[in-house]
């Protein structure tokens, strides 16, 4: 993730993700089929001062790319400046969308910390907003969502801080990074190990607290490569997670995983 001092420009969310703008619903979509304007929604959250700070899509060899899956992520005005100051945790609202009826519209509750420039997604159902594919609805239920999303935030901020004074024991701390292999790589975690996945990049993740180990393992097992050895022998290095719902998906489970241990 890029982090923007100012707010993206439409211009500059088309260069990255031009399926925001997209106008038609792929092939082989019935009339039945409502398009939610994804333009239109930055617009509505910029109306309730959420600015758009980052901007993606899947990127498919087969698929229009005018059609697929895309993300926008915002920062409240009041938090924009916070974004870049170092350890800080910055609440941010995902806008999911796609125009080939494989991804429902949604908004998501999402924190933010630029030491390891990873987006940390809540894992509560409490933090996402269907949006329904119809304007009328949908504009409805963006205004009801940040309503939600703004009460959650403040619990998700209070939690964070529980973790961070929540220290883990040796072995608590590689259960958590075992277990945290086994939801990114399913079988084959036991290619890779849990020390390598502890690893602090920067003094400042050094720690033991529960909120510090989850930074750390949720860098190392998202956006850095791995080295391991395969049960033939064989050395493997794990690929960064690149598509935006995979992320999602590992980044939901990983603080899941966090939550039952902070239990």
């Amino acid at each position: 993730m890029f982090i923007h001092t100012a707010p993206m420009s439409m211009e500059e969310i088309r260069r990255v993700a031009p399926a925001v703008f997209g106008k038609y619903p792929a092939a082989g979509r019935t009339d039945r089929y409502r398009m939610i304007d994804s333009a239109g929604v930055i617009e509505r959250l910029g109306a309730h001062d959420y600015l758009p700070m980052d901007a993606g899509q899947d990127k498919p060899t087969r698929r229009d790319p005018m059609t697929v899956r895309h993300m926008v992520r915002f920062v409240h005005k009041d938090n924009f400046d916070r974004q870049a100051v170092q350890g800080e945790t910055v609440p941010q609202i995902l806008f999911w969308n796609s125009h080939n009826g494989r991804t429902k519209a949604r908004l998501t509750l999402g924190m933010y910390r630029f030491v390891c420039a990873n987006g940390m997604v809540c894992g509560t159902d409490t933090a996402v907003i269907a949006v329904p594919h119809s304007m009328e609805a949908a504009n409805k239920a963006i205004i009801d969502g940040i309503t939600t999303i703004d009460e959650e935030q403040k619990k998700q901020i209070a939690c964070i801080d529980g973790w961070d004074k929540k220290e883990l024991t040796d072995t608590a701390m590689h259960a958590f990074a075992e277990k945290a292999l086994e939801l990114r790589f399913g079988a084959n975690s036991v290619n890779y190990s849990s020390t390598d996945a502890l690893q602090a990049i920067r003094s400042e993740d050094e720690g033991r607290t529960l909120w510090k180990v989850l930074n750390r393992v949720q860098e190392n097992l998202t956006t850095r490569p791995l080295s391991g050895v395969n049960g033939n022998g064989r050395s493997v290095v794990s690929r960064p997670i690149n598509g935006i719902e995979s992320d999602l998906r590992v980044n939901r489970a990983l603080w899941d995983l966090a939550a039952a241990v902070a239990a």
